[in-house]
C-alpha cells in the first residue's frame, strides 16, 4: 500500500520534480524517477506532474535562464 504524503511532502515533492524536470532539459519520466517515483510508474506520474505544474515548470525555466544569461 503507498504512503500518505502530507501536505508539506508533497509540495517538497513537487518542487523537486520541477527543478528535475528543467535541469535535464524536459524529460518527465527522468524528473518523476529522480524524485523516487518508481520505474513502472514514472512515465504516467511524470506526465501528470509536468501537466499539472506547467506553470511552476515555466516559472523554473525562465528563472534558469535570466540566472543564465550573460549580463
Amino acid at each position: 500500500m503507498s504512503k500518505v504524503l502530507s501536505w508539506e511532502d508533497r509540495q517538497t515533492g513537487e518542487l523537486e520534480f520541477v527543478q528535475k524536470y528543467v535541469e535535464n532539459g524536459g524529460n518527465a519520466t527522468e524528473a518523476a524517477k529522480a524524485v523516487g517515483v518508481s520505474d513502472t510508474s514514472a512515465s504516467t506520474v511524470g506526465h501528470r506532474l509536468k501537466n499539472r505544474l506547467s506553470d511552476e515548470i515555466e516559472t523554473e525555466q525562465s528563472a534558469c535562464l535570466l540566472y543564465t544569461s550573460p549580463s
